[in-house]
């Protein structure tokens, strides 16, 4: 039987209804008509009627920063896991994007990434994820827009969560190897 899928411990991390309730902007940004925007567009897309947040909509500068805190258990391992890809038609096509998805605790920790433009939604999404250790009850996630160019081209985020990795795996994964070293002591 397949394990159930882990709640993600963030708020609205698919930007639902085209709404970033739940998330803090800090930077340029045009409210509320380029919150978030739809990557429908077609038969090109696999998954119509789904929310992304665009950096650099309406050529917007760089240095936009989307973050969430979220309540955590210090020295618990999580996964962050989200999608980034970058759309641009015109002078915009096949220019790159980048964006910094850093974790805020005592061991920072971050990952860069950066997507190509294309006009084909059904290409542009890439997964990402990494793991941290909390150190503290609240960590904030943050995704800083580190793009060089916004002329023509957004950079898209869409299916963030956060997954606390469960503790007990690990305890099961040591109470059965114990178990096999026990046997193994039995046997021999």
């Amino acid at each position: 039987m397949a394990e159930p899928a882990k709640a993600s411990v963030l708020i609205n991390g698919n930007f639902t209804g085209g709404s970033i309730t739940g998330w803090n902007v800090n930077g340029t940004y045009a409210i509320p008509s380029e919150q978030a925007y739809v990557t429908c567009c077609g038969g090109t897309n696999p998954a119509p009627n789904t929310y992304a947040f665009a950096f650099g909509v309406g050529e917007r500068p760089a240095g936009l920063i989307l973050s969430q805190s979220f309540a955590t258990a210090s020295g618990e391992t999580y996964t962050v896991f989200f999608r980034y890809g970058a759309f641009g038609s015109g002078v915009g096509a096949g220019l790159a994007q980048s964006l910094l998805a850093q974790v805020d605790n005592t061991a920072q920790t971050s990952r860069a990434v950066s997507a190509t433009a294309t006009p084909n939604f059904a290409q542009m999404f890439t997964n990402y994820s990494f793991a941290f250790t909390a150190s503290a009850s609240t960590t904030t996630l943050s995704f800083i827009d580190t793009s060089a160019v916004s002329i023509g081209v957004d950079g898209l985020l869409e299916n963030v969560s956060v997954i606390p990795e469960p503790a007990s795996l690990a305890l099961l994964g040591a109470g059965l190897l114990g178990l096999g070293l026990t046997r193994r002591r039995r046997a021999g």
